[in-house]
């Protein structure tokens, strides 16, 4: 009686710790105390800290649990669910970028201010970025056309002595080389303020061009937007042919906005 009594005092603290284990598709497990499962999802907490945050799988994700008692139960897909990341019910652990990396499509609009400024643009292209560090830093790039207007003088069609100065179209393909850091706001969305340099060249005129570029962008799930200003930072010139010959010193600086879609990574 008294080893019976033994045994049991010896078991109970094990019994009273029995752990689940969660088998995801992976092969990896998850030691774990299941506390709900829904028709979607199963919450846990971590074995290893059953005071710690409330973790959340995609049973498309989990191939089966194993639990204290002995019984297991297996899941099966569901196509119209996508595998996720795990969840934890900490904001903090939340405050990251579920893919690495992002490329999509980009259009929009621009608006020249300063010397070759005053009028509307379209600009579009390719969009790019990766996580170059833990934190969601990331370097963005692409290459993109924007038509940034330039300054030029015309004469009147009778007239080849008195010129004067125009906003001509300058058709140019450029390359973004910007640092952004990605702010989770709310669930799938982020904040991306951005600054980095745009090097470019002009068709048009055969001439070179780079800016420093200014803004922020939002990230929904597929959904890309931004808003930001160029600073023209290459100096161009243009010949005024008159009797009072001189040179039009001028810069390129544009504000723009652009709206996108990620074909590759999401939130």
């Amino acid at each position: 009686m008294k080893k019976f009594l033994c045994l049991f005092l010896f078991l109970c603290p094990v019994l009273g710790s029995a752990q689940d284990v969660i088998v995801k598709k992976d092969g990896s497990t998850i030691i774990s105390k299941v506390l709900e499962i829904t028709s979607t999802e199963v919450k846990y907490k971590k074995f290893s800290n059953l005071e710690g945050p409330t973790y959340t799988l995609l049973k498309s994700e989990i191939q089966g649990i194993n639990y204290e008692n002995g019984e297991k139960e297996t899941f099966t897909q569901d196509p119209r669910i996508e595998p996720a990341q795990e969840m934890s019910d900490d904001p903090d652990d939340n405050n990251r970028v579920p893919d690495r990396m992002h490329m999509g499509i980009r259009a929009g609009s621009s608006l020249g201010v300063g010397e070759a400024g005053g009028v509307f643009f379209v600009q579009g292209g390719l969009g790019f970025d990766y996580q170059i560090a833990k934190i969601p830093l990331f370097l963005e790039t692409g290459v993109q056309y924007m038509n940034k207007g330039q300054l030029d003088y015309e004469h009147p069609r009778d007239n080849y002595i008195d010129y004067y100065l125009s906003i001509e179209e300058n058709h140019c393909f450029f390359v973004p080389a910007l640092v952004s850091y990605h702010i989770n706001v709310g669930p799938n969305l982020f904040l991306q303020p951005f600054a980095g340099l745009t090097v470019g060249f002009s068709g048009t005129r055969l001439f070179f061009d780079s800016a420093v570029r200014l803004g922020f962008g939002f990230n929904f799930g597929r959904l890309y937007s931004n808003i930001g200003f160029d600073i023209g930072i290459t100096p161009h010139e243009t010949e005024n042919h008159s009797s009072n010959w001189y040179r039009e010193h001028w810069y390129n600086h544009n504000f723009f906005f652009t709206v996108g879609y990620n074909f590759m990574g999401r939130r």
